[in-house]
């Protein structure tokens, strides 16, 4: 049976992170105390720590159970030097590369890199969550002479372009692979977290792991509040795959949106970067399509094909953004033909995106996610208007405090270069008043 030594890599200096990265609790645990538990759980053979900055202080508060650790003295120049010291203590037929700032990495996708390589005696045996390449990877030891002779702060992937017909990819539902904490936000964005809410001026004692926010309506009483992020993306919905579209896909994708390509021909090959690819015109909130809201942004650049089809089943939907890429003709045809078929075209934005003066698909891809960021933040920040009798049930959110308030029945209201603004109490009326109307 071949062996697999995991080589766990935790010499890092965490410069962006500004503190000992490794040490950053997740819950009950630090980070590289996650990393080890899903090894321990595994079938890897045996787990091998290097350390480097910071390694008197992670020896005393992780308790290491069988892991060997070893300390790197040249953790300075890089990870390939914790590579290569790990590669060093270690007899075994294969290693497992793992970061120590990627927590969430399941038993169960380790021991399928494993059963893979032993099924298979691939060079390399690396995950793969929806086509994205991630992390940890299995090197065969016919590689680990390679290994050695690289340099500076780059992995084992350095040498994968001399590899890459020997390279097995495994896909896994398993979003760790892709997931590392990097900086202090990637950390706040999976942490659950808990936060006290008070209008005393005389704040309680603070508490370990809550963080105090002042609450400026002034009715008194102290509230708890557990917060465990669950955020959905915004949706960039982009129907066609030509140049455009896949240049909106890459720079959607990179923006954190959730990227969905609708096209009869595109594939998952075709755009990569889409977390969806739909064969049908089943656009959001359309007709045949799904439901859509205020986070979703439409983009139609079919450059000719169905556009008129596409641009209909958009207009009917309740998308925040819809945007049309076409020439000035072309566009105030279809829009034209639509007005007369008795489709409201009238949220149609075309041309498409910001006036940068783009030329080439990928910057007036880049105008046209900059346009969507643009509308997304001023909707977000946008006062409700009084446009007319408020529906029963609807709301508006204090612009002092942030509080929801039910519109119908409201006490508190001010008016303001045509809007109305509606308050949870006299407290944050006052407020706005005094900054905006006095």
């Amino acid at each position: 049976m071949t062996t697999i030594s995991a080589i766990v890599l935790a010499a890092g200096q965490a410069t962006r992170f500004g503190e000992c990265k490794q040490l950053v609790r997740l819950g009950e645990k630090t980070l590289l105390q996650h990393a080890l538990d899903n090894l321990r759980a595994s079938t890897v053979d045996e787990v091998v720590v290097v350390l480097g900055a910071n390694a008197d202080e992670i020896r005393r508060q992780v308790p290491f159970g069988e892991e060997r650790v070893i300390f790197n003295p040249d953790y300075v120049n890089g990870m390939s030097t914790s590579i290569q010291a790990g590669l060093r203590a270690i007899s075994s037929d294969a290693a497992l590369i793992v970061l120590a700032d990627q927590p969430f990495v399941t038993p169960r996708t380790i021991d399928r890199l494993i059963d893979e390589y032993r099924r298979t005696q691939a060079s390399v045996v690396l995950p793969t969550y929806n086509g994205f390449r991630g992390n940890p990877v299995l090197v065969d030891r016919s590689l680990f002479a390679e290994m050695m002779n690289i340099r500076g702060d780059v992995g084992c992937r350095a040498i994968f372009g001399d590899h890459a017909e020997s390279i097995v990819k495994v896909p896994v539902d398993d979003r760790g692979v892709v997931t590392d904490i990097d900086t202090s936000e990637d950390l706040s964005r999976v942490t659950p977290r808990l936060i006290t809410l008070s209008s005393s001026s005389t704040a309680e004692a603070k508490r370990f792991g809550v963080s105090e926010v002042p609450m400026q309506c002034y009715s008194g009483g102290v509230l708890d509040v557990f917060i465990e992020p669950s955020l959905p993306a915004p949706q960039l919905v982009i129907i066609g795959h030509e140049t455009i579209a896949r240049a909106l896909a890459r720079i959607g994708r990179i923006m954190q949106f959730h990227v969905t390509v609708v096209d009869p021909l595109a594939t998952r090959a075709g755009v990569p970067e889409a977390d969806e690819v739909v064969n049908e015109l089943a656009i959001p909130g359309g007709e045949g399509g799904r439901e859509s809201g205020r986070e979703t942004f439409i983009v139609v650049a079919t450059h000719g094909r169905y556009d008129e089809e596409a641009v209909e089943q958009a207009a009917r939907s309740d998308a925040s953004y819809i945007a049309l890429v076409a020439s000035p003709k072309r566009a105030a045809v279809i829009l034209q033909t639509l007005r007369e078929r008795g489709v409201n075209v009238d949220k149609v934005k075309s041309p498409a995106g910001l006036d940068i003066g783009a030329q080439g698909a990928e910057e007036i891809a880049l105008s046209i996610v900059a346009e969507v960021v643009q509308r997304r933040r001023a909707e977000r920040h946008q006062a409700p208007a009084e446009t007319g009798p408020a529906s029963p049930g609807a709301e508006a959110v204090d612009p002092i405090c942030n509080m929801t308030v039910v519109i119908a029945g409201a006490r508190y209201t001010a008016e303001y270069e045509g809007r109305r603004y509606y308050f949870c109490g006299a407290h944050c009326q006052h407020v706005f008043e005094q900054s905006h109307v006095a």
